[in-house]
């Protein structure tokens, strides 16, 4: 994302992302020794960096960034952390662009800058063709996580997120019943039953696993399983 609110300056680009550089711009010959980046720039001949870009390599957008919420929803003016849930709800209706949307998952290494730069090749800029950069999501109560890239329309993923929810809700209480008494009274945790929801969906739909559907069945699991906390089914 570009930084700032004002306009571009005049014949301006980023040196690291090769978009408008808004101010406050930096000299990229201010950036630390530390800076080991180089072949992530779009536009080596430019001798500045846009104002998110700057953002990014002073280490501002490491785990601080994501306070306890896996998605990240950022544009021009700001950015928001959000839950699985509000990103469905957010998607749901019109909302600002440009945008990049972020969305990690339980993986190693969620903050390392290489892992976020990635976004830089998501932006989304219109509701009917939405991007969304997704890094270490679980598939199963295994180590096997998966990264990507989702592209889509937004009320076609909304659709299908509520279609895998209603598909999944019955079967997650019948399951989150049948381990309560197998556990003699204990209930299944609700991030252990995410994982049993979003395991079960990629099950089903292994013939048609895309990024897209890998990302709307972790959040449609994440939604049946903050219903199932809500109503007193897991812990």
């Amino acid at each position: 994302m570009h930084g700032g609110l004002s306009d571009p300056l005049p014949g301006g680009a980023c040196r690291i992302c090769g978009g408008p550089l808004l101010p406050p711009a930096r000299d990229a010959g201010t950036l630390s020794d530390l800076w080991t980046d180089e072949n992530l720039c779009r536009r080596r001949d430019a001798t500045h960096i846009c104002a998110a870009c700057s953002w990014f390599t002073e280490g501002k957008n490491r785990s601080t960034i994501w306070s306890g919420r896996p998605v990240v929803y950022a544009t021009p003016r700001d950015y928001r952390t959000l839950t699985l849930s509000e990103l469905h709800d957010l998607l749901a209706r019109p909302f600002d662009v440009p945008a990049v949307f972020l969305v990690r998952g339980t993986g190693p290494n969620l903050a390392r800058k290489h892992t976020q730069w990635r976004a830089l090749e998501a932006v989304t800029f219109d509701r009917s063709c939405v991007r969304v950069t997704f890094f270490g999501v679980q598939t199963s109560s295994d180590s096997h996580h998966v990264s990507g890239t989702a592209t889509f329309m937004a009320d076609t993923f909304v659709a299908l997120v509520k279609e895998m929810h209603s598909r999944a809700y019955p079967y997650a209480c019948a399951a989150a019943e049948a381990m309560s008494g197998k556990r003699r009274g204990t209930r299944p945790g609700e991030a252990f039953m995410r994982r049993y929801i979003m395991a079960h969906l990629v099950a089903a739909l292994k013939k048609h696993l895309s990024p897209t559907v890998y990302l709307a069945a972790y959040v449609a699991a994440a939604i049946v399983g903050q219903d199932l906390k809500t109503e007193g089914r897991v812990k």
